[in-house]
């Protein structure tokens, strides 16, 4: 399967968001939201059937679809995410979508960041059934 990134733009208080967690609530697989924004972003209360992890091994262990991934480290997180995703995909086939809401603060800097999570995802992961939001 071919993953297809998406980029959502507005003006601030435009819908993105809630467009985020309508794709996130009708994605077809694993959907992981990488909730790093304390002020203005997403909450728990807003994703109401995702199962909120904090950790890595906790985001394995859940049999949720839905995770609400709180961190305070999002590009440590991206780089985890990244890691369940690919073992999610070969264990069952299904795509998996990772969102980053307020994404500008996790994007790659050109030729700098060459190692960034998000960066590999976007070029090195359509193959694996991996969409990043």
């Amino acid at each position: 399967m071919q993953a297809y990134h998406t980029v959502v733009t507005g003006d601030s208080g435009g819908g993105k968001t809630t467009l985020l967690r309508e794709m996130q609530a009708e994605f077809p697989g694993l959907s992981i939201w990488v909730n790093f924004t304390n002020t203005d972003g997403i909450t728990g209360r807003d994703l109401d059937d995702a199962a909120t992890v904090r950790s890595v091994g906790e985001a394995r262990e859940s049999d949720a679809t839905r995770l609400n991934w709180v961190t305070d480290s999002p590009l440590e997180t991206a780089r985890q995410a990244r890691t369940v995703a690919h073992e999610y995909h070969e264990a069952t086939g299904f795509p998996t979508q990772v969102i980053f809401d307020e994404a500008q603060n996790v994007l790659p800097d050109g030729e700098v960041e060459s190692d960034n999570p998000v960066k590999r995802m976007l070029l090195e992961d359509r193959d694996k059934g991996l969409k990043v939001v």
